[in-house]
């Protein structure tokens, strides 16, 4: 919601790579997202979360968070990157 680009693990590593980064890590986030994400904006039309549903989802973000950190997501609503300006020549 509120997002202008969506990227696939190879459109971002192709992103980063062509604008000389070297990338480290790559992983999907917040694969429990993507049922809220369905419902309230391909079901419901809505372009921003509801307040309390926002609430809710900030309260459980941070135990979701090392959940996720331990296990390699098949896919997510989010891409972690971490990568480095390669040095030039």
């Amino acid at each position: 919601m509120g997002h202008y680009r969506r990227y696939l693990p190879s459109s971002l590593t192709a992103a980063l790579e062509g604008n000389g980064f070297e990338l480290a890590h790559l992983r999907w986030m917040n694969l429990l997202g993507i049922p809220g994400w369905v419902v309230n904006g391909r079901v419901l039309g809505k372009r921003s979360l509801p307040p309390l549903q926002l609430k809710l989802f900030d309260a459980v973000a941070p135990a979701l968070a090392r959940v996720e950190a331990r296990l390699p997501l098949p896919v997510g609503m989010n891409l972690f990157a971490v990568a480095s300006r390669r040095e030039r020549p």
